[in-house]
């Protein structure tokens, strides 16, 4: 039996505007190397298309709205090879109404499928909260309601109970909620979850899996594809690598009551 990925995230730069704590790949505007070159895009989609049953894509960073001709490169060419993609992001780059929503309209008009944004407090700490909700309204204009991910939306109501143009560093939660209980972060995930419901608005996002098999997907796809598709630009080894990906659990991610947004 061949076991097939059904997610496959694809890392195009590890530069972002922002350096959160908790970010795996200490991702960060420290990083000055080149991103992923178009050819090297490319040939690892092609690997992706090698598979009997295609799997979804998502580009992903870094901020890969940084290189933002590479990601619409990435859009149109998972689109002529018939593989439905999306693309994550931290909003830290959403300063304007219309630009927010003219380059989401440009990534839909080739293609793209959904939008995932990244909301937590390590996300709030660099990025003001109002950049998060921006993205948020645009998606939800620009794709008519469909194709958008909160990951994580538990913490929605949470990073607008101050002011949302500033960031909000994490002391201030223990301050707030005691260093007990900030630490185990349960009090922050009660006082977010109010009115949030479990669903999915991507039509490429099929079910919703355990938490458990939500991490092992994330954390086996995008750690394998970091030594694939930064490490070489060869077809034949990221395609052999990709075997070795084997059994990948298929995602799904929070959404949110579009009411919990305040703007």
């Amino acid at each position: 039996m061949v076991l097939s990925p059904q997610d496959i995230g694809i890392i195009l730069t590890y530069q972002c505007n922002s350096a959160c704590k908790h970010c795996l790949y200490n991702c960060g505007p420290r990083w000055e190397r080149e991103p992923m070159s178009k050819e090297s895009l490319s040939a690892a989609l092609d690997a992706v298309a090698s598979w009997p049953q295609l799997p979804q894509v998502h580009l992903t960073g870094g901020e890969p709205f940084i290189h933002f001709d590479l990601l619409l490169h990435g859009v149109r060419e998972a689109v002529s090879r018939g593989i439905a993609c999306y693309v994550e992001t931290s909003a830290s780059w959403c300063v304007d109404d219309k630009e927010t929503i003219e380059r989401f309209r440009v990534l839909r008009q080739a293609g793209l499928q959904a939008v995932l944004i990244s909301c937590s407090p390590f996300h709030a700490e660099a990025i003001p909260p109002v950049r998060t909700l921006r993205a948020i309204r645009a998606v939800m204009e620009v794709f008519e309601g469909r194709g958008l991910i909160v990951y994580q939306a538990e913490y929605l109501n949470l990073i607008q109970r101050h002011d949302v143009d500033r960031p909000m560093p994490l002391s201030h939660y223990e301050q707030e909620f005691g260093r007990e209980e900030a630490g185990r972060g349960m009090e922050l995930f009660r006082a977010a979850a109010r009115d949030m419901h479990w669903g999915t608005w991507c039509p490429v996002i099929r079910q919703t899996p355990s938490r458990a098999q939500r991490v092992r997907t994330r954390f086996s796809t995008r750690i394998i594809l970091t030594s694939i598709f930064t490490a070489t630009t060869s077809p034949v080894f990221a395609a052999a690598c990709l075997l070795a990906a084997g059994a990948i659990f298929r995602k799904s991610f929070p959404t949110f009551d579009p009411a919990a947004i305040h703007l």
